[in-house]
């Protein structure tokens, strides 16, 4: 399958990061882990970098989906890519179970342990669930984890989103390229920003991306309707 390669985009995670390079070393199945500093201000590329991870600091911030190509740019001999946010902290080793389920035509995406009350609403999480069974007939139970395993001939070949519709649209992307999608339940945590003013802008601005992902893979109509689903589920409830 050749090199397996962590790509770990990171945004001012100096908290977490070096507790996430740890836990993907402790696995020792992985011949790379590359952190992508995405134009972080708070010293994460020097945690990273201490705690073994090769680190790619990028000059400015560009956001999520731009992260993880410039990580795909710059690790192009993997044959499979393990997508890991850099918030998990000592639990990122659980992504590593992916590698398990993941074949050339495979991407397998970890659905993580429950928020236990900590998450949002999950009405962008229902948004891009509608717009991805939209395009591909697909219903997935974690349409936004960012824990995904990618073999190197579809990872190359994908458009990635910017910022955080990169997921969303790299389910649309796959399908669309021919590969099947599994969801695998695995132990792993991450920060939650909660029902707070800063949590709802977060999820505002995420829901805004996915949008815009969605337009050009399912058109105006399919957003209308995913949208109009969300309502139909939210008001059923």
């Amino acid at each position: 399958m050749g090199p397996i390669v962590a790509i770990v985009p990171a945004f001012r995670a100096a908290d977490l990061v070096g507790a996430t390079v740890g836990s993907l070393q402790s696995t020792e199945r992985l011949d790379r882990i590359v952190v992508v500093d995405d134009g972080s201000d708070d010293g994460t590329d020097e945690v990273a970098r201490t705690a073994g991870a090769e680190v790619l600091v990028l000059d400015r911030n560009v956001g999520k989906g731009a992260a993880l190509a410039a990580g795909l740019a710059h690790a192009p001999e993997a044959g499979t890519y393990l997508f890991v946010d850099s918030d998990l902290g000592e639990t990122a080793a659980g992504v590593v179970e992916l590698l398990d389920h993941v074949d050339d035509e495979t991407v397998a995406i970890g659905v993580p342990v429950a928020a236990a009350g900590r998450g949002g609403f999950g009405i962008v999480r229902d948004l891009s669930a509608a717009g991805i069974e939209s395009g591909t007939g697909l219903r997935l139970v974690a349409p936004l984890s960012g824990q995904r395993a990618v073999p190197a001939s579809l990872a190359h070949r994908f458009e990635l989103a910017p910022r955080f519709a990169v997921e969303t649209a790299m389910t649309i992307d796959a399908v669309g390229l021919g590969a099947r999608i599994v969801e695998v339940a695995i132990e792993v945590d991450h920060r939650h920003h909660g029902r707070t003013l800063r949590g709802v802008r977060h999820r505002a601005g995420q829901g805004l991306d996915v949008i815009r992902a969605l337009l050009p893979r399912i058109g105006v109509r399919g957003v209308i309707r995913s949208l109009a689903a969300v309502a139909s589920r939210r008001f059923r409830r």
